[in-house]
């Protein structure tokens, strides 16, 4: 018994002792682990990029510009390999509604509920049926739902704008039928205003899609977004944090641009 005591003793002598050898090891912080990733992704992103020029022939002095997204380590591998890049403006914009609306937790939950009503219809054929007839006696424009994509935000808006225009034949679905479940008047208010202020955004973001627009379209589309973001934020009290977010993430559009 005196024994396996001193065995035990012994034990947690060692573990305490190699426990302050662990945290006498300078720490190594989350940031500085991420950093290193990123450094190590662009010099293999840089090595793939060299490769394909060499493959295909393409000097250096032949490469004027090279669009990218926002990632960290494409930009920083586009760098080191000693060329000029520019984010891609579309993606930089869906960053920014993202960031500034869509992560709201108001939106999300809105999100959800349109989601549920376009996945009810969309996965049901019976469901789309009296949808469609319910519209035709109500004279409604019978279109379908349009499912949003969450790498596309526009798909979003058009999500929303969709469920805002066929309001009133959900609210009669929904009374006759009881298999859905509609935003309140509250969130049905807030779907009204998002569809006002980020159908310019969309607009936006189709026409700087089309194969012929230039990087000149740029710098007067974030000055007008953010003339039209001013009047939202004196105007649309309920979303006017948001607004203001939307203001702070176009700015900082503007300055990577510029």
């Amino acid at each position: 018994m005196v024994k396996h005591l001193r065995l035990k003793h012994s034990k947690d002598f060692e573990l305490a002792e190699e426990k302050k050898k662990v945290q006498s090891l300078p720490s190594i912080s989350e940031a500085s682990v991420a950093s290193t990733t990123n450094t190590v992704q662009s010099v293999h992103i840089k090595e793939y990029l060299q490769k394909d020029l060499e493959t295909f022939e393409i000097p250096l002095s032949k490469i004027h510009l090279i669009f990218t997204d926002n990632a960290s380590n494409i930009k920083a591998a586009v760098k080191i390999s000693g060329m000029l890049s520019i984010p891609c403006f579309i993606h930089t914009l869906q960053l920014c509604i993202h960031d500034s609306i869509f992560s709201q937790e108001t939106i999300k939950e809105i999100l959800t509920l349109c989601r549920g009503i376009t996945t009810h219809f969309n996965h049901s054929p019976i469901a789309c049926a009296k949808l469609k007839s319910i519209q035709q006696q109500l004279s409604t424009v019978p279109h379908k739902m349009k499912q949003d994509v969450p790498t596309c935000w526009n798909s979003s808006f058009e999500m929303l704008q969709r469920t805002f225009e066929q309001k009133v034949p959900f609210a009669t679905y929904a009374a006759v039928y009881d298999e859905i479940k509609l935003p309140t008047n509250y969130q049905w208010g807030i779907v009204k205003k998002l569809v006002h202020i980020l159908a310019p955004f969309e607009n936006l973001t189709k026409k700087c899609d089309r194969r012929d627009e230039t990087c000149a379209q740029i710098i007067p589309s974030v000055l007008a977004l953010k003339v039209l973001l001013q009047k939202a934020s004196s105007n649309e009290n309920v979303i006017k944090e948001w607004v203001e977010k939307a203001w702070k993430e176009i700015q900082g559009a503007q300055d990577v641009v510029e």
